[in-house]
């Protein structure tokens, strides 16, 4: 027997677009150069819909994915393949 999942996704499709909502995600990249040639220090700010998140650092993917998604409300696991 087949399983048909159109109504199901009929009903998720309808409950996200009840649900969206403009998101504005930026980067800001930074770089500090170390006092006395001590090291340079850089990263990438994450701003969500102009609020920073603090604290977090988007230099890379999975870490602006879960910085963001956690930042949402989302418990998050992120896993390479």
């Amino acid at each position: 027997m087949d399983y048909n999942v159109s109504n199901e996704v009929k009903a998720f499709r309808s409950v996200l677009n009840a649900n969206i909502k403009n998101l504005v995600i930026e980067l800001e990249e930074w770089d500090n150069n170390g006092v006395e040639g001590c090291g340079n220090n850089c990263g990438t700010n994450i701003y969500v819909n102009g609020k920073k998140i603090e604290d977090e650092d988007g230099t890379r993917v999975h870490q602006a994915l879960r910085a963001v998604l956690h930042h949402l409300g989302y418990k998050v696991e992120i896993n390479y393949r």
